[in-house]
C-alpha cells in the first residue's frame, strides 16, 4: 500500500536544521540505465542511489538524496538531462540518505507529492 506523505513537507525543513555539517563532499553522477530511466550513484558508497524516469520533460524522482546539497546537484542534472518538472517523489524508506533531499524538490515544485509506505513517515517521525 502507498500513500501520499502531504506532512513531510512540513517535517522535512526541521531535519534539514538539524543535519550535521561534514567535511565530505557527495557527488551524485547520472548514468542513464535504460532508456531514459538515470541513475545517480553517490562517490561515497555507503549512502543509497537516487533514480529518475523522464518523460516529456516531466520526471518521477524515486528518493532524494543524502543532503540538501546533494538534492540541488541531482535537481541540476535533470535539468541539463531536459526535466522541467518533478511530477512525483517516492521515498522508498525513512534513512537519512533517501530523504534529506526532500525539501529542496518540494522547493523547486511546490505541489509536488511525496510517496511512501506508512511505515516510512512513521520512520522520520521517529
Amino acid at each position: 500500500m502507498r500513500v501520499i506523505i502531504t506532512c513531510v513537507a512540513a517535517l522535512v525543513p526541521a531535519l534539514w536544521v538539524a543535519l550535521p555539517a561534514s567535511g565530505q563532499s557527495i557527488e551524485y553522477n547520472s548514468e542513464e540505465v535504460a532508456p531514459s530511466v538515470y541513475l545517480f550513484a553517490p562517490n561515497d558508497a555507503g549512502l543509497g542511489n537516487v533514480a529518475a524516469v523522464l518523460s516529456e520533460g516531466e520526471a518521477l524522482v524515486v528518493d532524494a538524496g543524502g543532503t540538501p546539497g546533494a538534492a540541488l546537484q541531482i535537481l541540476s542534472q535533470l535539468r541539463d538531462l531536459g526535466m522541467n518538472r518533478v511530477v512525483a517523489l517516492v521515498n522508498t524508506h525513512w534513512h537519512d540518505d533517501h530523504i534529506w533531499g526532500n525539501q529542496v524538490f518540494v522547493d523547486a515544485f511546490p505541489d509536488l507529492q511525496i510517496h511512501a509506505h506508512p511505515a516510512t513517515l512513521e520512520g522520520i517521525r521517529d
